[in-house]
């Protein structure tokens, strides 16, 4: 590698992006796909520090320290905080864009565009068809359904996959002292698979064992359902998780972690066919025809949720499934 990236994993994007660099065939927009916490804000961020510093990315001048805090005049962040981007929130950036730059470029970092309303993106089109100039747009998103297709195909689109368990336990690992983490083997290992390969999650599990404590309990009730297929309770825990007062980001938290063992129940049950599997010992009680059903079930289950289908009667729904 040619720039100290602090990034875990993502090894050929990372290449991708230094030969474009290098070659002189840098476009003027990226888009970064893929899971929620994978790292790729870091690398947008990373890169803008790459672009904007005079010394090679040292991450010790003033414009790498300001770009690390979010401060630099010529690199605007929009994060990811949970709510839409308004066309209000693209005008001003559009005005900021026309003030001259200090810097080499004005870059913009925007998390998560998915979050633009339509007004918002047939808006933000405009400037990333005809930019000002030296200005640069490095765009993530979980995937590209729902966006603007002309946002899109004006982006060069760089996808972003989870990381294999043991890749990503190797490099926390490795980059602990760093990371500011203190964790055993056995707790490395169960964040790296609660995490589903987002290394962003994994460093988050572990700096807060509360969540990883959390995490680890819906992965016991959800596997447990596998061995014990008593509807009644169930549905007692679903009338438990739908309750008003849960927090529907621990909803979302459930599902996925569902997704991930049903996923994880297929490839058993493909590697192992009907023999015993030491680590999915439930496998054996259900074919490959219904663990791929349910892997669709879950994902419509979830498509369901966040277009405020009634919860409760999803979630049943998904239960009477297996």
């Amino acid at each position: 590698m040619l720039y100290k990236w602090p990034i875990i994993g993502h090894e050929l994007q990372l290449q991708k992006l230094e030969s474009d660099l290098s070659s002189g065939n840098f476009s003027h927009s990226y888009l970064f796909v893929g899971p929620d916490k994978v790292g790729k804000f870091l690398v947008a961020k990373t890169l803008s520090g790459i672009l904007q510093c005079s010394e090679n990315y040292c991450r010790k001048c003033p414009v790498c320290i300001q770009i690390e805090k979010g401060v630099h005049l010529d690199t605007i962040e929009i994060r990811d905080d949970g709510e839409s981007i308004k066309i209000e929130e693209i005008r001003d950036l559009i005005s900021t864009l026309h003030m001259s730059a200090q810097g080499k470029y004005k870059i913009v970092l925007l998390d998560n565009i998915g979050r633009m309303t339509p007004e918002a993106a047939n808006c933000f089109l405009k400037t990333l068809e005809e930019p000002p100039k030296n200005t640069l747009f490095l765009m993530t998103a979980t995937n590209v359904h729902g966006l603007l297709p002309t946002i899109v195909s004006r982006s060069r689109v760089m996808k972003f996959p989870a990381i294999s368990e043991r890749k990503l336990a190797s490099q926390i690992a490795a980059m602990q002292e760093a990371l500011n983490i203190d964790s055993t083997p056995e707790m490395l290992n169960r964040a790296c698979m609660l995490s589903l390969g987002r290394p962003g999650k994994a460093i988050e599990l572990l700096r807060d064992t509360d969540v990883l404590s959390a995490y680890l309990r819906f992965y016991n009730d959800i596997r447990s359902f596998f061995r014990d297929k008593d509807i009644t309770k169930r549905f007692l825990y679903v009338q438990t998780l739908t309750d008003k007062e849960v927090d529907p980001r621990d909803r979302d938290i459930f599902m996925e972690i569902f997704l991930h063992i049903a996923r994880s129940l297929l490839n058993a049950k493909i590697s192992t066919n009907d023999t015993d599997n030491d680590d999915f010992p439930e496998v054996i009680s259900f074919s490959k025809e219904n663990l791929l059903n349910l892997v669709h079930k879950i994902d419509e289950t979830r498509y369901l949720m966040g277009r405020n289908v009634n919860t409760k009667l999803a979630l049943e729904n998904l239960m009477l499934s297996f």
